[in-house]
């Protein structure tokens, strides 16, 4: 023993009782065990000066888990997916498309959806407003430019055609259904 509160022991280590404070660098070889903090949650620094964990941090070698908010500024990137990296409020991809998949099968939007490019749809497309029309510019589907439709078009309604209506081929055929 040697002075009050430290244990040296004859084949190397030394118990300490109480603060100990070092003036330069404390080089540790073999590792350090600080009672309180626990296997897999990521040690940080707390404002007392000290250590501490939580266990809304953690990682077990090969996954990070964060439980609660998660605050990046400057943006991330997830293997090739980039959020907030190429702009703010942006989500896009360093190479490649973007696949948007729900495990639940829907992906739901809720604001106002502008698509600033062409647009492919190998589904149904259901447009549930039931806004009535009453000319070119108004209803429930409004549409600026040509449409061309490859199949049946089938008018639930009253169909008015303002300007020349012109029939290629085929029979027309008029009365009442």
């Amino acid at each position: 023993s040697v002075g009050t509160g430290i244990t040296m022991y004859p084949h190397g280590g030394a118990a300490f009782a109480g603060i100990v404070t070092t003036g330069g660098l404390l080089d540790v070889n073999g590792g350090v065990s600080i009672a309180g903090l626990n296997e897999n949650q990521v040690i940080f620094g707390a404002a007392s000066g000290g250590l501490q964990d939580s266990a809304n941090l953690t990682f077990d070698s090969s996954t990070l888990t964060v439980t609660g908010t998660l605050d990046v500024n400057g943006g991330a990137s997830i293997d090739n997916v980039q959020i907030g990296v190429s702009g703010n409020n942006e989500i896009d991809t360093a190479s490649g498309n973007l696949t948007i998949d729900s495990a639940g099968g829907t992906v739901t939007v809720d604001d106002d959806l502008i698509v600033s490019n062409n647009s492919t749809f190998t589904g149904t497309i259901d447009i549930d407003d039931t806004t009535q029309s009453t000319s070119a510019t108004t209803g429930a589907l409004k549409v600026d430019g040509g449409v061309g439709i490859a199949k049946n078009l089938n008018v639930g309604g009253n169909l008015t055609v303002t300007g020349t209506t012109t029939f290629n081929g085929g029979t027309i055929t008029l009365g009442d259904a």
